[in-house]
């Protein structure tokens, strides 16, 4: 019930890949405590990963979600929902969710006075991510400088050991097949090293998204938040798609093609 331009869904999409990610990464040997630099954050990197998939399941699905499938069903019975009251409080509460919860950088007209109480008990995604890109960040960067002997690695204890998912996910399998993980151990390039710069390089996209105020996150008219069909009527559903396997593999011979020239 997203507006596809709302960014939003785009940090949705990108909470949900880092879910996937984080479901390896949990199997990988941090050592985060033991780093004098690391380690003095004020956050802890079991914890981030441990809350993470509640910033969709319970902000999003219930906290910012109920309020959003009310608007939406309200509006689909009462066009002119959005200018009564009780639509005028709706249209606040979510507005506000938006900001409290994904889009820090959100601007825009409160049609009440009214401002809700954010009532996440969780650190904020704005904060967490930050958080989260510095740790990445200065692991993938001391990855770098110690792949060409695998020396030892400063806050991972298995850089090297190939990655782990207990439960293979669509994520995980597309990682299998850019990194080789049919490989055996000594050619892989399916390692707790390889898996940590993806998820940095992810991290990195969603950290700029909702924490850069200049992104295209921050470009769509805040009032246009739900999924509309072309005559302005709510619309309560998209085109399922079922080509992306099909995408993903010709994205693949393409830049083989690409590296054979």
């Amino acid at each position: 019930m997203l507006n596809p331009e709302n960014g939003v869904q785009v940090t949705l999409v990108l909470i949900k890949i880092l879910d996937d990610l984080f479901h390896g990464c949990r199997n990988i040997n941090f050592n985060i405590k033991a780093d004098e630099k690391l380690g003095a954050l004020p956050d802890s990197l079991g914890t981030a990963m441990s809350d993470w998939s509640f910033y969709i399941e319970d902000l999003f699905y219930k906290k910012l979600g109920d309020y959003l499938r009310d608007f939406m069903n309200s509006l689909y019975s009462q066009p002119d929902y959005p200018n009564t009251n009780y639509g005028k409080e709706n249209i606040n509460n979510i507005l506000w969710r938006e900001k409290f919860f994904f889009m820090p950088n959100l601007q825009f007209n409160a049609p009440t006075l009214t401002k809700p109480r954010n009532d996440s008990k969780y650190e904020p995604l704005y904060n967490r991510t930050d958080y989260l890109r510095t740790i990445f960040t200065v692991l993938g960067r001391r990855i770098d400088e110690n792949a060409a002997a695998k020396k030892p690695v400063l806050g991972v204890l298995n850089p090297w050991d190939r990655y782990e998912f207990d439960i293979p996910n669509i994520v995980s399998k597309r990682m299998d097949v850019l990194l080789g993980a049919k490989k055996d151990d000594k050619t892989t390039a399916a390692t707790n090293s390889n898996l940590i710069k993806y998820t940095m390089c992810v991290i990195a996209v969603l950290d700029w998204w909702i924490n850069n105020p200049d992104t295209p996150a921050y470009t769509t008219d805040s009032s246009r938040f739900y999924r509309m069909a072309p005559d302005g009527s709510p619309e309560f559903s998209a085109e399922v798609r079922s080509d992306q396997n099909q995408l993903f593999a010709d994205a693949i011979k393409k830049a083989v093609a690409a590296r054979a020239k």
